[in-house]
């Protein structure tokens, strides 16, 4: 793969499957893609806006060790200030396929795999779907009337249920639907999948050695989180220098 960096403004990036992938260096903040398609823009104050249109991609801030998996309609904020990756937050993809980054050239050619996520997120919300039948059943007449308690109560019991790979699908479908309660629907879902991966820890089972030679890093961890530092102990532990029987005694 080859390394792309991005000094400042907007950028649109398709990479397929097969072609090695590539790492995208945006200031302190490196993407590693493949088989991917992301939108970007990198601000002069030096905040880095990262858009996954479909795929996903592996973010990784180094001079931290912070490193945290995207997803197919999930975008990552970078502030400078706060030094750190914000939590992957969910967008309207139809709405980023609006921006005349894209619009303005001819369609990707993984403009089909982006539509296919779109429609995901439509039939999320669609008559007689699960989180339908939910706000219906939380007392609602349907999504759009419900209010914001009705349809909350309805999407969290959906959520407890849903397959962990197509909860960001859900989610995105939620907000497209009900943006009203958008900041509501996401912390819903990052409190779920705090519990979800509570258990997942970077311990020396997750790295695989490659013919004695190259340890390979883990895979992108799925929640947004720091790597531990890896300390080694010494093998025999440091007494303090030994005293002379002429010393005197300290505070004699």
């Amino acid at each position: 793969g080859r390394t792309i960096d991005m000094g400042s403004g907007q950028f649109l990036l398709y990479v397929p499957k097969r072609a090695g992938g590539a790492k995208v260096k945006m200031g302190p903040v490196t993407a590693a893609i493949t088989g991917t398609t992301v939108l970007g823009q990198v601000y002069p104050s030096g905040i880095v806006e990262f858009t996954v249109l479909e795929g996903s991609a592996c973010m990784s801030l180094d001079r931290v060790g912070q490193t945290l998996q995207v997803n197919a309609g999930q975008m990552v904020v970078y502030d400078p200030l706060a030094m750190r990756l914000e939590n992957p937050v969910e967008v309207d993809l139809q709405e980023q396929l609006n921006s005349p980054l894209v619009s303005g050239f001819r369609p990707l050619p993984s403009s089909g795999l982006i539509q296919e996520t779109i429609e995901s997120q439509r039939q999320v919300v669609a008559p007689n779907s699960d989180l339908d039948r939910a706000v219906r059943a939380a007392g609602a007449a349907s999504i759009a009337t419900a209010t914001p308690d009705q349809f909350m109560q309805g999407f969290n019991s959906v959520l407890v249920s849903y397959p962990a790979s197509q909860v960001r699908t859900l989610v995105a479908g939620a907000i497209r639907a009900r943006p009203d309660l958008a900041d509501r629907i996401r912390a819903a879902a990052y409190s779920a999948r705090r519990v979800r991966y509570s258990g997942y820890s970077k311990d020396g089972k997750d790295f695989k050695e490659y013919k004695g030679k190259e340890i390979v890093a883990p895979e992108c961890p799925p929640t947004n989180q720091f790597v531990q530092p890896f300390i080694i102990t010494p093998l025999t532990p440091q007494f303090p220098p030994p005293v002379s029987p002429e010393q005197p005694p300290r505070g004699g």
